[in-house]
């Protein structure tokens, strides 16, 4: 693995996009925003980004199961 990218609202569109490319170039990808799509080498997590709580719960969870993110 080439290390821990976090995408914000990449659910569709040009996040979408990037996160399979990332995936392609062995990446580890998590995407959170309101929708969870399927997919077996995208992470992908319900989140209320305008929540801090939320926020700080994913952080924590990510930080505990995976490690430090490298790229956000």
């Amino acid at each position: 693995m080439n290390g821990l990218v976090l995408t914000v609202g990449g659910t569709s569109g040009i996040g979408f996009e990037t996160a399979k490319y990332l995936t392609k170039k062995n990446y580890r990808v998590i995407i959170c925003g309101r929708r969870v799509i399927r997919s077996s080498k995208i992470i992908s997590l319900n989140v209320d980004i305008k929540s801090d709580e939320s926020v700080n719960i994913l952080f924590n969870n990510i930080h505990k199961t995976f490690g430090d993110i490298n790229a956000l």
